[in-house]
């Protein structure tokens, strides 16, 4: 599902501006997603065990 909305997004873009600026968006959101995990990942905590 990602994959052909992306690229409708990617091409566009690509299409009413430039090809550049589209690589630059597609650069800047891949880029904001990977910090997006780390940073999400690191504020999860571990599950609470329960003693029987």
């Amino acid at each position: 599902m990602g994959a052909p909305i992306g690229q409708v997004v990617f091409l566009g873009v690509a299409n009413v501006v430039e090809v550049s600026w589209s690589w630059l968006g597609f650069t800047i959101g891949c880029g904001l997603i990977v910090l997006f995990i780390i940073f999400g990942t690191s504020q999860m905590k571990e599950p609470a065990l329960i003693d029987d």
